[in-house]
């Protein structure tokens, strides 16, 4: 594939493949984290390291390093005779909840379009027997309540801001680029604080050497009756599919999906 996600990966047999030589310490960063991996008998030693401070624009890269020696490998066994690992990006394993950079209000029959970055998780797999060695996230993401304490669920807390439009700003690759319609058929105006992105119906694509998402149109109907949720399934040329998603066969469905400023003490 011509189009690259990870700088020093990707040998002629796919952009997601690892070389793991016996012997060679090799690094892989990804967003926040660090993982280094030694090829051995029977297996490959892991050793991981997340940094302290959230790094949003790193990308994924593959290179020679040796591990640091405070750090102690970790020893995976498993009978796969291929010298290489692969490499699979998804999406958080529970909804995330993202702010709008600026206030926002849309007047009942009005819409408007929105982008976020979801931060996205790693896993590493052999090549052969398709074991999953470990799954790390490319930034500590935290959990927060979305909705009212009596019936909201726990939700991830995205860092990444919610712009208006197709703000044309850099998709690291450890990040996917979401695009939001939001149209408000409730009657009176939509005045929200947190928007909730479902991941786990959205699946994942290369497009332009950027990884996004489906796209997703909310509908408000008002107060706590929910959105109706549709996708706009990616394809076409020049899009590659990366994973499908987790819950797959929706095109439209029925969630909670806003929170409103009367229903958090403060905005930050």
């Amino acid at each position: 594939m011509a189009q690259k996600i990870i700088e020093g990966a990707g040998s002629g047999t796919g952009w997601n493949c690892l070389d793991t030589p016996p012997g060679e310490e090799k690094l892989l960063s990804f967003g926040s984290s660090r993982i280094w991996i030694l090829r051995q008998e029977n297996g490959w030693s892991l050793a991981t390291e997340s940094a302290q401070m959230q790094d949003s624009h790193s990308g994924i890269s593959f290179s020679h390093a040796p591990k640091p020696e405070e750090l102690t490998w970790s020893r995976y066994y498993v009978d796969d005779p291929a010298n290489s690992l692969s490499v699979d990006l998804v999406l958080p394993d529970r909804p995330v909840a993202a702010q709008p950079r600026e206030p926002i209000l849309i007047p009942h029959g009005e819409s408007a379009e929105f982008t976020t970055l979801i931060p996205l998780n790693l896993r590493l797999i052999t090549r052969e027997n398709n074991r999953t060695l470990l799954s790390l996230p490319s930034m500590q993401l935290s959990k927060t309540l979305f909705g009212n304490p009596d019936t909201g669920e726990i939700v991830y807390a995205s860092p990444m801001e919610v712009h208006h439009g197709g703000s044309d700003f850099s998709v690291p690759p450890s990040c996917a680029r979401c695009d939001i319609k939001v149209q408000n058929v409730s009657g009176s105006t939509l005045d929200f604080s947190r928007i909730c992105i479902r991941v786990e119906y959205l699946g994942l694509y290369l497009e332009d050497g950027i990884i996004v998402t489906d796209g997703i149109v909310f509908a408000f109907r008002g107060g706590d009756n929910g959105s109706s949720l549709s996708f706009n399934r990616k394809g076409g040329e020049g899009i590659k599919k990366i994973q499908p998603p987790e819950i797959p066969g929706y095109s439209k469905l029925i969630r909670k999906s806003f929170d409103f400023f009367k229903s958090l003490t403060s905005y930050s």
